[in-house]
């Protein structure tokens, strides 16, 4: 039983898991889950796709360093492998683990002993150490808290993160936004890019409050922008299933900045403030009842 919710059939944990421990099972530790039945009909298989992608949803909305998940059904002697990701499913054509039990075992080693990536892991998150660490702009970067983990399959799955450097000279935290964009949408750095021009709104503006470093007192100052390329798992699937590339893929993104805090007159307009105040109260009531990602918003 993993949260005292979902009973999977079968699960793929880490190996220094400990079965035996008294610590209830959570979703931050399920590798990959396997859905069971004892026959391959179709209401069968529907079930079996629907628990599978229950699970899917859970794991990501739990790992913050989750890609993608992976997971098998097992109808009947026919096996099918599927990938959850923010760009939709993936699914492949059945195996018949009777006839072909060579690739039923190629897969159990793959899901086994592959690397992490091959299971969906972000290759930019470490979490082999005491403190999870990010990749961003090549360096390394503690992550202090979860500041807001969205929760669903699709959507843009976005991830706030308070990090700080490891070394010295990167020791002052700032903020990493990990999401996923629509190709054709603007992304939030040249929102924010434009939120700093100072001649935004067509007229100059004398304004004590602008800060040393060019930014605007208030506004969030933007540092960098980095676009990570698609998980390699994802990539060969899109080239495995035609059909699939049709649709562009999403950008995946990752944004810095140095504060969280919005200056209330730099809105635009009365309803862009209060469509601001609302989200921030929901994530507020949302974290107060979520103990794990709990957070504080100042506005």
């Amino acid at each position: 039983m993993i949260d005292g919710r979902r009973k999977p059939d079968v699960v793929l944990l880490p190996s220094h898991f400990n079965t035996t421990s008294e610590i209830p099972t959570a979703w931050t530790d399920i590798l990959l889950t396997c859905e069971v039945k004892y026959k391959d009909t179709g209401q069968l298989l529907k079930l079996a796709e629907h628990q599978l992608q229950d699970h899917a949803y859970f794991i990501l909305s739990s790992q913050i360093d989750r890609e993608l998940v992976m997971g098998f059904t097992l109808c009947g002697a026919f096996l099918r492998l599927y990938l959850f990701s923010r760009n939709g499913q993936f699914k492949s054509a059945p195996i018949d683990v009777h006839s072909q039990p060579t690739l039923l075992v190629k897969l159990i080693a793959m899901s086994t002993y592959g690397d992490p990536s091959w299971l969906g892991y972000d290759p930019a998150y470490n979490k082999s150490l005491s403190k999870v660490q990010v990749r961003f702009q090549g360096k390394w970067y503690c992550v202090l808290a979860v500041l807001f983990h969205s929760k669903g399959l699709k959507g843009r799955g976005t991830r706030v993160m308070l990090v700080q450097g490891i070394d010295e000279e990167d020791y002052m935290p700032f903020v990493l936004k990990d999401t996923y964009h629509n190709p054709d949408w603007a992304t939030d750095g040249e929102i924010h890019q434009l939120l700093e021009d100072p001649d935004r709104f067509g007229f100059e503006r004398e304004d004590p409050s602008l800060a040393p470093d060019g930014g605007r007192a208030g506004i969030p100052v933007f540092i960098a922008e980095e676009t990570t390329p698609l998980a390699l798992l994802e990539s060969w699937a899109r080239v495995l299933c035609p059909s699939s590339s049709s649709k562009e893929p999403k950008k995946h993104l990752r944004i810095a900045f140095q504060t969280c805090s919005v200056g209330i007159a730099w809105f635009s307009c009365v309803r862009e403030f209060l469509d601001a105040f609302i989200g921030a109260m929901e994530g507020e009531i949302k974290s107060f009842y979520d103990l794990l990602q709990r957070s504080n918003i100042f506005m």
